[in-house]
This record gives C-alpha cells, sequence and structure tokens, in this order.
C-alpha cells in the first residue's frame, strides 16, 4: 500500500504470516484488531495482509479496523489461492520458506491454532 516492493530477499530467513481478506468479508474485519495485536506480541515475524482492493479503498478499511499490517493491495494472483474454501485465509510460511499451516474462515478456536503454530516457527 506504500509502494514498495517485497521480494524474496526481504523475507528470507524471517516467518511469514500472510491473510488474505477484502470488504465484504464481515468475519475478515471483524478480527483485524485481534491480528494487530499478534504483531505486538511477535515482533520479529513479519505480518501482510493481502486484498484485491486498491491502495485507497485497503486503507480506509484497514485504518477504520486498526489493521496495523503490512499490506498487499491489489494482490489479485493471490486470491486465486481462496478456492472454494472462502475468506480469510491465512497462510504461516517458516524461516525456510516452506509454508507450514494455512486455514480458511476464522473463530477463536481458529486463531488460537495460527497464533501457536507461529510461535512454533519462530521458536525453530
Amino acid at each position: 500500500m506504500d509502494g514498495r516492493t517485497w521480494t524474496n530477499d526481504s523475507v528470507k530467513g524471517r516467518v511469514m504470516v500472510i491473510n488474505l481478506w477484502y470488504s465484504g468479508c464481515g468475519p475478515c474485519r471483524a478480527e483485524m484488531p485481534i491480528l494487530s495485536e499478534w504483531k505486538k506480541q511477535l515482533p520479529d515475524v513479519m505480518f501482510f495482509s493481502a486484498t484485491y482492493h486498491d491502495a485507497e479503498t485497503a486503507k480506509r478499511i484497514t485504518d477504520k479496523h486498526h489493521f496495523t499490517w503490512t499490506h498487499l493491495v491489489e494482490a489479485k494472483d493471490m486470491m486465486a489461492w481462496i478456492g472454494y474454501e472462502g475468506f480469510p485465509l491465512t497462510i504461516v510460511v517458516d524461516k525456510k520458506g516452506i509454508v507450514r499451516h494455512a486455514v480458511h474462515g476464522t473463530n477463536e478456536t481458529k486463531r488460537e491454532e495460527l497464533l501457536a503454530k507461529i510461535k512454533e516457527a519462530e521458536a525453530e
């Protein structure tokens, strides 16, 4: 959203979490403030949100819902990952670049499991 381009070298050796969302997804918007807390708890993890929206639309939504992750906009290629399972999709990538966990949808149990997987990847 800020114009920066991210590459494999930008994230090499770091745990990365990607949350795919869109404006019409109520559960996506509802979890945004909770996800922002994770960024505070785990400052060494790289947290990205991705949406197909343009920067202006995404900024309006992320500001309103206090979503402080790094926002990737117009990420139409990533939206193909959603498939039939629906939004949000959250993916945990370990320090070696291997997807360690992915979950569609959100609820308290799924978020607890995600947070545990992130911490596990960070500890390795």
